[in-house]
């Protein structure tokens, strides 16, 4: 019961990241909830998960910075300018 309610989070939680991502309400408060209750259990999780949430922010601050402040067809021009296609 226990790994089917893990998987289960790990699951929202994956699309909430990956796959709407702009929806800060969204993936915020369970990621400030896993880290708070990570930080109460032990420090050294805690630290891990933080690094891991830092180098995940690294990478997808570009993106979420211009679907927040842009709006989403700038994300979208973005993706194309990426993959080389005229939009």
């Amino acid at each position: 019961m226990r790994a089917s309610l893990i998987a289960l989070v790990v699951a929202w939680l994956g699309r909430r990241l990956f796959l709407e991502s702009d929806w800060l309400s969204g993936w915020a408060p369970i990621c400030i909830a896993l880290l708070l209750i990570t930080l109460l259990r032990s420090r050294r999780w805690f630290l891990a998960l933080l690094a891991l949430c830092a180098v995940f922010a690294l990478f997808a601050l570009p993106d979420f910075y211009a679907s927040q402040v842009n709006g989403s067809e700038a994300l979208a021009i973005s993706y194309a300018s990426i993959s080389g296609s005229k939009t």
